[in-house]
């Protein structure tokens, strides 16, 4: 289903919960992206009265005025960018166990 061209997504606020959560600016004409802390988000659209941390991650896209440094476009999306989670290379590998088994008992 898709959404309606005015929703403004999750409040920013959400995001705080993540430790080290950020918001991701994608150019949805070359698709350049760049993260920016969750932080100095609110702060910007706060000292630009433009908005605070109840304001929606999608929102934050249309209040967005500068040019994509890539292509020279405005056309942004924003959704979270949230960490790397821990890293798995040295981890054992777990072993596929399936939940439900569809045999037939013998």
């Amino acid at each position: 289903m898709a959404r309606p061209a005015d929703d403004p997504g999750v409040p920013l606020d959400h995001y705080r919960q993540h430790a080290g959560c950020g918001v991701r600016f994608c150019c949805q004409a070359c698709a350049w992206s760049a993260d920016v802390a969750l932080e100095a988000v609110i702060a910007r659209l706060e000292r630009r009265r433009l908005g605070d941390a109840r304001t929606g991650i999608r929102a934050v896209a249309r209040l967005s005025h500068r040019p994509c440094p890539r292509c020279g476009a405005q056309a942004w999306e924003t959704r979270p960018a949230f960490p790397p989670g821990p890293s798995t290379a040295n981890a054992t590998k777990a072993r596929s166990v399936p939940l439900y088994s569809f045999d037939e008992p013998n």
